[in-house]
């Protein structure tokens, strides 16, 4: 049921949800089900409209960034609205540092891939020794835009009531929240909420909380490291492969299981995914990370390879010659290399209020603080000397890397890219001092506040978070009903 005007709500309902993204709506249907009453307060409206984007502003601090008001959406459905439609848990040791484990998650991945419209395919994958490993994506086609889907359904729902154009200034209180200042419709109101759950997005979650702080005049939410430990997903164009068509076939028959394939802007198919098992992890001491594969679309097969032939030339020049000499009889094949990495959470990252810049409701905006470390090189350029060792010693192909991974006072390739993947910041911990919720979400010290989103996330992995933050939600769902 859409709420027009908050002055009149006469109840308040079980849970008040802030946002209207993935996570919020995934745990108001949970909630629903269980005949709990959810309120939504969605800042935005039920479109997108560029004055209630202009409250995404900001500032980044240290490498370059996507400005922050097109990194994600203030509007119904939040940041689903421009989601890829990727989709994959992570793995079971990006939880070794987590509260919680991975068979806890799993437990909702079937309920969560039913939500995102995807089949639960992920256990299906093939070790290709025990360094290496092909890895599942699946694919919401087209991508589930939550607004979209679950529009008729909360309209019309007895449970769940959403108001928009309700903006959450701050919320108050002390050991907990006992006021939510919203203003709906450029009307200030006060809302004495039951149970307050934060689910406005990996950047808007700490901005909230920072400002709540802020703006207190008590010992309200002090101390928690919020804003801290914020993380995203590089996107890294690699370098190339080239080996005999043959051989190579054979190495993909034998240990590769096209997943499905995607054409990025670079005019390349990747389809093909490998990544590291947690012994090379810990071996060489590297995050995790994804190679995709990529054919050339649109794209003279023949030139590329020549080009690639001429790199190998000054580095392995009898197999680069072997090659040569198989040029004209077309039996050579070529592929891009890019790469997804996790990027390990780092107190320097961080988001912080603006000291000058404000909101057109006079909240202060957000400045990111954000910079690629070197543990970032070291595990592209690591994952690929030993995948490299492995083709050479198994007679698959050769890998070239870019100059950059070689000599790191290179800078960054311009076409670098982010998944506008949004982590950490309210990171899940054991106390106050290192992070700010709890294994079940709850925010440190304060009894009747929660969070959810990626921003939670104790480490990043490097899958897509979607199918991860929807498995919380529903988690916490559960939680909060037993």
């Amino acid at each position: 049921m859409i709420i027009d005007n908050l002055s009149n709500i006469k109840f308040i309902p079980d849970y008040i949800l802030i946002g209207s993204g993935p996570a919020s709506i995934s745990c108001a249907l949970s909630l629903e089900k269980k005949n709990k009453t959810c309120l939504i307060l969605e800042a935005g409206e039920i479109e997108f409209t560029e004055e209630s984007q202009k409250n995404y502003q900001g500032t980044v601090i240290g490498d370059p960034y996507h400005d922050l008001d097109i990194a994600r959406l203030r509007f119904f459905g939040g940041s689903s609205n421009h989601w890829g439609g990727w989709c994959r848990p992570l793995d079971s040791y990006d939880f070794d540092s987590w509260l919680i484990n991975y068979e806890e998650i799993n437990k909702y991945r079937n309920e969560a891939c039913k939500i995102l419209e995807i089949e639960n395919q992920f256990d299906n994958e093939n070790f290709i020794n025990d360094s290496f490993k092909q890895v599942n994506f699946e694919f919401s086609d087209p991508p589930v835009r939550f607004g979209e889907k679950y529009k008729n359904h909360i309209f019309k729902s007895k449970n769940i009531n959403i108001a928009f154009n309700a903006y959450v200034l701050k919320l108050s209180g002390t050991n907990k929240v006992e006021k939510i200042h919203v203003l709906h419709k450029n009307n200030y109101i006060e809302i004495i909420p039951k149970i307050t759950i934060v689910g406005c997005g990996g950047i808007e979650n700490s901005r909230l909380l920072l400002w709540s702080r802020y703006d207190s005049n008590n010992n309200f939410l002090k101390n928690l490291p919020i804003g801290h430990d914020w993380m995203e997903h590089p996107h890294l164009p690699i370098g190339d492969f080239i080996g005999e068509e043959q051989k190579v076939k054979n190495f993909k028959n034998k240990y590769l299981m096209k997943n499905f394939a995607y054409t990025s802007d670079d005019g390349y198919n990747y389809g093909y995914f490998i990544s590291p098992t947690k012994k090379l992890m810990t071996k060489m001491n590297i995050n995790n990370f994804n190679l995709r594969m990529g054919d050339p679309i649109g794209i003279k097969k023949d030139s590329l390879i020549e080009e690639n032939i001429r790199a190998l030339m000054c580095v392995a020049p009898r197999y680069a010659k072997k090659l040569s000499n198989l040029l004209d009889k077309n039996i050579l094949c070529s592929y891009k290399i890019m790469g997804v990495v996790e990027q390990k959470p780092n107190k320097d990252n961080k988001i912080i209020l603006s000291a000058s810049k404000k909101d057109l409701n006079g909240i202060p905006l957000v400045e990111l603080h954000w910079k690629k470390n070197n543990d970032i090189r070291d595990t592209v350029s690591k994952f690929c000397q030993a995948l490299g060792k492995f083709f050479i010693d198994n007679d698959v192909g050769r890998i070239a890397l870019h100059d950059y991974l070689v000599d790191y006072t290179k800078p960054y390739p311009k076409d670098s890219l982010f998944g506008l993947h949004h982590m950490g910041g309210t990171i899940m911990g054991k106390n106050a001092y290192e992070s700010v919720v709890d294994q079940n979400l709850k925010v440190h010290e304060v009894n009747n506040l929660y969070i959810i989103g990626s921003s939670v996330f104790s480490t990043a992995g490097y899958a897509n978070p979607t199918l991860s933050i929807v498995q919380l939600s529903l988690r916490l769902a559960d939680h909060l009903t037993n």
